[in-house]
């Protein structure tokens, strides 16, 4: 049973990634819900990758920004920083352009979550 069952994740995993999206850099628009439920806001992301493949996930505009960083795989993008405790989000390409996801605080309550578009 339990060999069925991750075949079957497997399976399901393949085919939602057989389709997927890129994920590039790029200055991206940020609307999202905070992690209390309710508070919505609007913000700017600058993703950038350098030539060695270091990525960078910068939140906010001067001088107001955020630094962190960022892993990307395939179609999923995991972001990184420190906001008075340590946050990590968590992001998958639905849509060439635009990302969606959640976030969590260490030491808040609640996930928030985001959707990214790409600016053109």
């Amino acid at each position: 049973m339990k060999l069925l069952i991750l075949f079957s994740v497997g399976v399901h995993f393949f085919a939602l990634s057989a389709g997927a999206q890129s994920i590039g850099p790029g200055i991206y628009d940020v609307d999202g819900i905070e992690n209390d439920g309710t508070s919505q806001y609007q913000d700017v992301v600058n993703i950038s990758v350098s030539p060695d493949g270091v990525c960078k996930f910068d939140l906010g505009t001067a001088p107001d920004v955020i630094p962190g960083f960022c892993l990307i795989d395939g179609d999923v993008l995991s972001a990184s920083s420190v906001v008075g405790g340590h946050w990590f989000g968590l992001y998958r390409a639905t849509a060439e352009g635009v990302l969606q996801g959640t976030w969590r605080i260490e030491g808040e309550a609640g996930i928030g979550s985001e959707t990214l578009k790409l600016r053109k």
